[in-house]
């Protein structure tokens, strides 16, 4: 849900902020007074083309900064999010798109700096803009069958397909590495024969090289050690002086813990010092010394350690990685050899997981069908309703070549304005008010499919008016039922349904051109129905705008 929007420095937006609410939000202003800029400011926060024109005339930057309270359990715009570093602060997230003179762009999405993909990405999980121009998420043939998918409602038949195709999806790719691999290793066979001997042939061990240090070291210390053991025994065989000691000490410390019991560590600590000391004399007894080191194994040692050096300056590597090189190597070469048999055995399996797919995906596709003819019908009829006499709606399905992440069918909204007139697909649809009315159609039929928490409507309503502009406004208000819906309107009838209005208006101030948002009031909406209606000083029609706003509660 949008929250707030606030645009700077924006065409002939010096400074204004508008605060939204829930429900239907309606936008009126007179021709020329900056509905159109206030719709750039939504666009550029879905990643559009940011043009340097845009930027206030002597202004170094525009900025437009959006506050939305974010949907609950959209995992898809968690992840978005965590992989940008945003960071919402209770429940709420800011996005910021700068536009400098020079025309260049700075993204923040939460806080984190980020790019004009992650920007789109995010902000279509969060609104969708319907009108003339606007690159709508319903005109994207990618979503398509996606959306038939959520309309067929039958989970278990998503979930066996999704298995199904990620099976495939990895077998194929693990087959095309395992390929790719192969044939790198059969290229290159004589060389990684050339540098894997050598190290296959040194046999190296893991520890190898710490356990070869640690053994010179005291091969070549045999004789010191012998005597610091006779030293450290010729001590222990006279410590009854200092045993006599300890076990005064211990009588005393027993004595002084029995009379104080906070003594009693002093106690345990003198009698462990004891245990200590009789443990040591075991220990030095079982030690036994090394003999005397034999030239020839001191030798041994040290030409298998200077080898190891050798390989370590050579590859510039530690020991260990040059094991892990070694058996990288190792494995390449065997790859080289049954690379392709595997790979081969890894596309039999991809064609039988293919098979599967396919399966469910037929289970899958016929519920989709189904789905299909009902939005066909439901769009159709919503069609008539809101002014589009004779015009139909259907999709399209086409086999795909493979399964697709959706399933086994292409799906394209298509339009026939006119019988006879042939179908177009919805992309190509030119006029802004028959787009927007079109997607107000698909999107009250999707209503409790369609995830988008804001929709936002420009020129729903051009052309109409009547009955048709009463069936515009009472589907808006149907689609703000459960989301939250913004619609930039010329006509009364909706602008009296709203539960937030919004007015644009624009003044001279200082030789400049600004304009502002404002939210109105109830006496102020009057005024602006009048406006609409096209005598705001008639009584009679003040009136009217007034039976208008009580008509529509």
């Amino acid at each position: 849900m949008l929250l707030e929007l606030e645009i700077r420095d924006l065409a002939i937006f010096a400074s204004s902020r508008a605060e939204f609410g829930a429900g239907l939000t309606c936008l009126t202003g007179e021709t020329g007074s900056g509905k159109s800029v206030f719709l750039s400011a939504l666009r550029l926060l879905q990643g559009a083309r940011a043009d340097a024109d845009l930027v206030r005339r002597g202004s170094d930057k525009a900025v437009v900064t959006a506050r939305f309270r974010l949907p609950a359990q959209d995992r898809r715009l968690e992840s978005l999010l965590s992989e940008i570093g945003a960071e919402p602060e209770d429940g709420e997230l800011l996005l910021s798109r700068e536009i400098g003179a020079q025309g260049r762009s700075r993204v923040r999405v939460g806080g984190a700096s980020a790019s004009l993909k992650d920007l789109s990405a995010v902000s279509r999980r969060l609104f969708d803009l319907h009108g003339q121009h606007a690159e709508q998420r319903l005109l994207a043939q990618t979503d398509h069958a996606r959306l038939l998918t959520t309309l067929a409602a039958v989970p278990a038949l998503v979930d066996a397909y999704g298995e199904a195709w990620n099976r495939w999806r990895s077998l194929v790719q693990k087959a095309k590495k395992t390929r790719e691999q192969a044939e790198d290793a059969a290229g290159n066979r004589e060389f990684l024969e050339f540098q894997s001997k050598e190290l296959v042939d040194a046999n190296l061990k893991e520890h190898e090289e710490d356990e070869l240090e640690k053994r010179l070291l005291v091969l070549s210390q045999a004789g010191q050690l012998s005597e610091w053991k006779a030293q450290i025994r010729q001590i222990l065989s006279s410590s009854s002086i200092l045993e006599k000691q300890l076990s005064q000490l211990g009588k005393f410390a027993t004595r002084l813990a029995n009379g104080d019991g906070s003594m009693r560590p002093l106690e345990a600590l003198i009698a462990e010092s004891r245990r200590n000391l009789t443990d040591a004399a075991i220990m030095v007894e079982s030690y036994k010394v090394p003999d005397a080191a034999d030239p020839a194994d001191l030798d041994r040692l040290n030409a298998r350690l200077a080898r190891i050096q050798k390989l370590k300056n050579r590859h510039k590597r530690s020991f260990d990685e040059l094991i892990e090189l070694r058996d990288r190597l190792v494995e390449q070469l065997r790859q080289a050899d049954d690379g392709q048999a595997e790979a081969d055995l890894l596309d039999r399996q991809a064609l039988q997981a293919c098979s599967e797919a396919r399966e469910a995906g037929a289970e899958l596709g016929a519920h989709q069908e189904k789905a299909a003819r009902r939005l066909d019908e439901q769009v159709t009829r919503s069609l008539q309703d809101l002014g589009m006499s004779g015009a139909s709606f259907r999709t399209r399905l086409e086999p795909l070549p493979d399964p697709g992440p959706d399933g086994i069918w292409r799906a394209v909204f298509e339009l026939c304005p006119n019988p006879g007139e042939g179908w177009r697909d919805l992309a190509e649809i030119a006029s802004g008010g028959e787009a927007s009315r079109i997607m107000l159609a698909i999107e009250t039929c999707l209503a409790d499919s369609d995830p988008v928490p804001l929709l936002v409507f420009d020129e729903v309503d051009a052309g109409l008016s009547g009955t048709v502009a009463h069936k515009v406004c009472d589907s808006l208000k149907a689609l703000a039922g459960d989301r939250q819906v913004v619609a930039i309107t010329h006509l009364h009838q909706v602008a009296a349904g709203a539960d937030l209005h919004l007015s644009i208006s624009k003044r001279t101030s200082d030789g400049r051109t600004l304009s502002e948002v404002r939210a109105l009031d109830r006496d102020e909406r009057v005024g602006e129905l009048a406006r609409m209606l096209g005598r705001p000083e008639d009584p009679v029609v003040r009136a009217h705008a007034q039976s208008l706003l009580e008509s529509s509660r």
